[in-house]
């Protein structure tokens, strides 16, 4: 009996804090143009900004800085795109993949995760939208043989269960296997390959990074300095 009348308790005073919420976004509503982001805490940066706002007792405004042009807006300036990604950051790429389908452009991924939901999840689309999909898969939960090869058979796609030795070499290979032969002489150095391509041909590759590792970032920005090829970022470290 008590139990029972614990839970019409709780269920009342549920259903009034949505009452007093409902009126006070009404009232809001009214009185400004406002728009409502909602958040699920699923990730290191949500469960962050979930901490941040749950630590404090007070109700103040959120004031938000942006929005910015996404660094990938200039995708459509260039033919050959190298779509890099850590975790979530793989989502820009998607789009990119949606709006330029076909063969309009050339575009290869390069993704690291180490979430077996969300490879599983994404994998399909990238099959069907890059030209090429290296995968290294970082995650405790080995993949079985069984499932590799099942997740191989969707597309051009590799997948290494492992970190990469070198993201700059991972590049390279790719940039050099799928230039002309004039600019790769020297197929026993990918990256030296890279460097010696002409400037017309440089000009048609752009890297793009999206993801939470400023160790990424760094090392992909000295290696488009390196072999002088344009670089754009999005890095939510913030």
């Amino acid at each position: 009996m008590y139990a029972s009348r614990q839970r019409q308790h709780e269920y009342g005073e549920k259903a009034s804090n949505a009452l007093i919420l409902q009126e006070a976004r009404e009232e809001i509503r009214s009185q400004y143009d406002t728009t409502q982001v909602f958040i699920s805490p699923g990730g290191d940066w949500t469960e962050q900004v979930y901490k941040d706002v749950t630590d404090h007792e007070q109700r103040r405004s959120c004031w938000i800085r942006g929005p910015y042009v996404s660094p990938y807006s200039i995708a459509s300036n260039f033919s050959n795109l190298v779509l890099m990604a850590s975790g979530i950051g793989i989502t820009p790429a998607l789009g990119v993949l949606g709006q330029y389908k076909g063969f309009s452009r050339s575009k290869y991924i390069v993704w690291l995760t180490r979430c077996p939901k969300m490879l599983k999840f994404f994998l399909p689309l990238l099959a069907e939208g890059a030209h090429l999909a290296v995968i290294y898969y970082t995650g405790k939960e080995q993949l079985s043989n069984a499932e590799t090869k099942r997740l191989l058979a969707k597309g051009n796609i590799y997948i290494q269960q492992s970190k990469p030795d070198s993201l700059g070499g991972t590049i390279s290979t790719i940039i050099s296997a799928t230039s002309s032969p004039s600019d790769s002489a020297n197929v026993t150095d990918n990256t030296q390959n890279v460097r010696k391509m002409s400037k017309k041909s440089k000009k048609q590759w752009c890297i793009f990074y999206c993801g939470g590792s400023k160790r990424i970032c760094e090392s992909l920005k000295d290696y488009s300095t390196d072999v002088h090829i344009t670089y754009e970022y999005e890095l939510f470290d913030w």
